[in-house]
């Protein structure tokens, strides 16, 4: 079973910036840090990202706390194949269930900004559901 997911973002921002932003580790962490997550990491080398998230179980019922246990570890792994595309992996290491997809940004397709300001779309595509394994 999947399920299709798809979430955009605008930035104020050309493409060409927001991909500098997303390959800035601090901005990363910053994220991570609003997120309110337990611990994380960041690696970023070369075109490969590498996230990896600790999250608080206590919102999570009871009855499924005992599955997961009190916090759950998040891998996000992102490829990108060019500077505004790639390919994303979530993982839960040691849990059943992963999400695939894509991610990219580009710049509108309207009529050309003012110089002072500028946009930027990122668009997600998830297919999430059980792994094979």
């Amino acid at each position: 079973m999947s399920t299709k997911l798809t979430k955009r973002l605008t930035y104020d921002a050309t493409a060409e910036a927001v991909a500098g932003m997303l390959d800035d580790p601090e901005f990363r962490e910053a994220v991570l840090e609003r997120q309110h997550v337990v611990r994380s990491s960041v690696t970023i080398d070369g075109d490969l990202v590498t996230i990896e998230q600790v999250r608080s179980g206590d919102d999570i019922p009871s009855f499924a706390r005992k599955f997961v246990g009190d916090e759950i570890l998040i891998v996000q792994t992102e490829n990108w194949t060019s500077p505004t595309s790639a390919d994303v992996r979530l993982t839960i290491p040691g849990k059943p269930g992963e999400a695939v997809g894509t991610m990219s940004s580009s710049s509108p397709a309207a009529p050309p900004p003012s110089p002072s300001t500028s946009t930027s779309r990122s668009r997600s595509r998830w297919s999430a559901g059980r792994s094979s394994s």
